[in-house]
């Protein structure tokens, strides 16, 4: 055999010997034990429908990954209430450009349709358009932000008009404007996949590779929903808005964590002992208010079958002194004489949960509280100068 030919066979054994190591590689990292990957919940508001000292509105945003990676393989976000989007921007990431950016969003996750849940709609779907400037036109020299696709937005029955309308807004202006100044063929849209809610039991609603979101129906509003994030590192339930929800018991079960908006029973002493001259119709509003959430009080429910529970969207807000113009404090201390008279605070959150009797981790969540799950193991930390969310250390006695 000529000295070519053994070269040309030895040349072809090295490529092919490359090529085999090459994908043993890839699938050797690929394939991760439990105890490898990651899950973290991130609160990106805390917030109601009235603006207080800073905090945006509701959302919560979840990743999933390898620790290799920063527990960063998917992107989701569960509602997006006022400043979701600049929230996300304060979460540091490996990927460029450091941070979380709206083109960057695997999917986003719709609780119901209220406005403080959704009002940041247009901002992240018009962003991602924005940001995101080959819409075939520029195949040729692909810029660094990527073709654009429509954000994935999950969302349950009547819920999904409110996606639906999102852009509507800047139809005859901004987008006409944008799209020639940038020859573009696209519009900003939402890739909507509308769901029907299940009265009485859950639903898998979205899934890729090891993460599984269901969903099941809770009583709050027309096509409201729970979300329950199922991984090998971890399982999160969100309950979004909800009066107290046999439903959400069944969906959470085995749970870390469960991430549960909180109504305070101070609201229920107002409208049963209002001031005088008080509105008769407004008395009903408020009532209502306290019963389409959830008092912390009733959580006991969960105990056993979630192991910790993280108390979000607060009403009124931690630091409220009034309630849509009714004075709180002559009966949060009448509620508790002990109390140090003030606003609303943790401490007032967190003595209801554990009277309540819930066996389990006790947190209030304040925005950008981080949840991480790894090996087994949950850590949960607040930002830099933030006030403290476990509850154990919140109701320490000063000295």
């Amino acid at each position: 055999m000529s000295s070519a030919m053994n070269n040309f066979m030895f040349l072809n054994f090295l490529f092919a010997a490359l090529f085999v190591a090459q994908n043993a590689s890839a699938q050797k990292k690929e394939e991760h034990s439990p105890d490898e990957m990651c899950l973290v919940a991130t609160i990106t508001g805390v917030g109601g429908p009235p603006p207080h000292a800073g905090k945006a509105q509701s959302g919560v945003f979840v990743q999933y990954g390898d620790i290799e990676n920063g527990c960063d393989s998917v992107r989701l976000q569960f509602d997006a209430g006022r400043g979701t989007l600049i929230r996300l921007s304060q979460i540091k990431t490996k990927k460029r450009p450091g941070f979380v950016t709206p083109q960057s969003l695997d999917a986003l996750f719709i609780t119901h349709a209220h406005s403080d849940h959704t009002s940041s709609l247009p901002d992240i779907i018009t962003t991602r358009w924005v940001l995101s400037k080959n819409d075939g036109q520029f195949s040729s020299a692909p810029p660094p932000a990527g073709n654009y696709s429509p954000l994935p937005v999950i969302c349950p029955g009547t819920s999904c008009g409110v996606v639906k309308r999102a852009t509507h807004m800047w139809d005859r202006e901004e987008i006409p404007s944008r799209a020639k100044a940038d020859y573009r063929t696209t519009r900003p849209k939402a890739d909507i996949r509308k769901f029907k809610t299940r009265k009485d039991e859950s639903q898998i609603v979205w899934e890729s590779g090891d993460v599984v979101v269901s969903a099941i129906a809770v009583p709050h509003i027309k096509d409201s929903v729970g979300y329950l994030v199922s991984t090998p590192a971890g399982r999160i339930c969100i309950s979004g808005d909800t009066a107290l929800s046999v439903n959400l018991v069944k969906l959470c079960d085995k749970a870390d964590f469960l991430i549960q908006d909180s109504v305070h029973p101070v609201i229920k002493s107002v409208y049963e002992n209002p001031p005088a001259n008080t509105d008769p119709k407004f008395v009903e509003i408020i009532k209502s208010v306290y019963q389409k959430h959830t008092d912390p009080a009733d959580l006991d429910i969960f105990s056993g079958v979630v192991a910790n529970i993280v108390m979000t969207h607060m009403t009124p807000a931690v630091g409220a002194g009034g309630f849509q113009g009714i004075p709180l404090i002559p009966y949060l201390n009448k509620d508790n004489p002990n109390r140090k008279k003030g606003p609303l605070n943790s401490e007032d959150f967190c003595q209801v949960l554990k009277a309540g009797g819930y066996k389990g981790g006790q947190y209030l969540a304040v925005d950008l509280m981080k949840i991480k799950l790894v090996n087994g193991k949950a850590t949960v930390s607040s930002p830099e100068k933030s006030p403290g969310t476990n509850c154990i250390d919140i109701l320490k006695p000063q000295n």
